[in-house]
């Protein structure tokens, strides 16, 4: 046993400056991770908040090509009208295609006998009768992974086709 008093002191002493400095460590470390998890989780929220606005402004800008496109090409030079809209917004690849199967595409590696109403942006563009973006799909002849702003063709009232404006995923 612990006989003398001052060994005592000096034990009681030595474990309350331990146990206070334990338990102020343990509150500081609290703090400062809470602290340092809902910074990160602003910084995040601000990050993902930024990139879906800039994402937004995008889509709208390349969906809003497309649209006024669809609305001129059967009252001019579809080839001319699809490439102005290529070269000015960015689609690497344009495909209009009409009801008969005939289409005209600015991509070089589109087979011949390619189809253009067999393709899921002229499927989709026909049945919803409006302005589109579908979901990721693999290019016909490369199989890279590309989504297309689709819009149905009007002309006189009656659908004669679909105008694609595809953009590939890597590119996004």
């Amino acid at each position: 046993m612990i006989s003398s008093l001052r060994t005592r002191i000096l034990l009681i002493s030595s474990a309350t400056v331990v146990g206070a400095l334990a338990l102020s460590g343990a509150a500081t470390y609290s703090i400062v991770r809470s602290n340092t998890m809902e910074s990160i989780d602003q910084n995040l929220a601000a990050i993902a908040s930024g990139n879906t606005l800039a994402i937004d402004k995008w889509v709208a800008a390349k969906a809003q090509a497309v649209k006024a496109t669809a609305g001129v090409i059967e009252h001019g030079d579809p080839q001319g009208f699809g490439k102005h809209m290529g070269d000015a917004n960015g689609f690497p690849i344009i495909t209009i295609g009409w009801t008969d199967k005939s289409f005209i595409s600015t991509s070089a590696t589109t087979p011949k006998d390619y189809d253009p109403t067999a393709r899921p942006w002229y499927k989709q563009a026909l049945a919803a009768g409006q302005l589109l973006v579908t979901k990721p799909y693999g290019d016909v002849s490369t199989g890279v992974p590309y989504v297309s702003f689709a819009a149905p063709l009007v002309k006189n009232g009656e659908t004669t086709g679909a105008l694609s404006g595809a953009v590939p995923l890597d590119g996004v």
